[in-house]
């Protein structure tokens, strides 16, 4: 006997719990790591929580440039810590890596990545502050901006966890059938800055059963540091409503965000439901490419 409860019921439940990023509708915070295995400050990321908080994981948007001949290579890792400013204790910690090949010439270029950092879920209670600190081994920096997400946790009684239990009801695991479907459509943020823009339909009414896992972004409009924040809403045009957040960090005076953001839990969509996604940015009235994964439940 599964100690899961019924996959039906256990993703509904998902449908009506939105997930909480820090910093909340504002720009992500950013850091430049310590170099040669050796920690960086840490930087805040929310003074005092404002309820319980599940924390799921990290957002993270890294970059680093090369001016010289040759070729770099670099692991990154990020440390997110709760407590008083100079009295942390660390939750989580995680990696990712760039590399660059400029050629044989001295010419400036710049490496980036957006990845979605995955913890084990865990409890922070309200009131605690949260901040991070990067490192890289190599002795050149990489610039980093993160999200954490996550959870309100008066509103998630079900334990968390990133098995993939729902990958068994995932059409086409088994079978000679293809159950993995990616929607691109172009998203605008709104007017004014932090403002959500109308929501883009994505798909008009679902045709199976569908779970979304989360999305790819690059930038529509290029600029600097457009961090962004997303929501998958599911409701006819004009009565959305929000189900998933995600978003996208991007450094001060880098490329717009690029990456891919993951769900802790997957939005599960009914038959016959409209999908749409809107956007909210550091600028006013950005276009930012949005691509979600969708896999078509059996």
């Amino acid at each position: 006997m599964s100690d899961w409860p019924d996959l039906s019921s256990y993703l509904l439940l998902k449908r009506d719990v939105l997930e909480q990023i820090y910093p909340a509708d504002s720009s992500g915070i950013t850091r430049l790591s310590g170099v040669s295995d050796a920690w960086s400050d840490y930087g805040q990321i929310i003074a005092s929580l404002p309820n319980d908080f599940i924390l799921c994981g990290a957002y993270v948007y890294s970059r680093f440039s090369l001016t010289a001949e040759g070729t770099l290579v670099a692991m990154y890792s990020i440390r997110v810590a709760e407590g008083a400013g100079g009295s942390e204790v660390p939750l989580f910690e995680g990696q990712g890596v760039l590399g660059l090949a400029p050629g044989g010439t001295a010419q400036s270029i710049q490496g980036i990545s957006g990845i979605t950092i995955l913890c084990q879920p865990q409890l922070v209670p309200s009131g605690q502050r949260l901040a991070y600190c990067a490192s890289t081994n190599v002795a050149t920096a990489v610039s980093l901006c993160i999200y954490l997400f996550g959870y309100n946790a008066a509103e998630w009684a079900l334990p968390l966890s990133h098995l993939r239990d729902w990958n068994l009801f995932v059409k086409g695991l088994m079978a000679q059938t293809q159950g993995t479907k990616v929607y691109n459509q172009t998203v605008v943020s709104g007017s004014t800055t932090w403002t959500y823009g109308t929501p883009v339909e994505y798909i008009a009414s679902a045709a199976n059963p569908l779970l979304i896992a989360g999305a790819a972004v690059v930038p529509g409009t290029v600029g600097a540091g457009e961090n962004a924040q997303f929501q998958v809403c599911l409701g006819a045009s004009g009565s959305e409503v929000g189900k998933s957040r995600f978003a996208a960090p991007a450094p001060t005076g880098a490329l717009s965000p690029c990456g891919v953001g993951v769900l802790a839990r997957p939005l599960f969509v009914k038959t016959g439901e409209r999908v749409s996604v809107k956007v909210e940015s550091k600028g006013a009235t950005k276009n930012f490419l949005v691509g979600l994964q969708v896999y078509e439940l059996k």
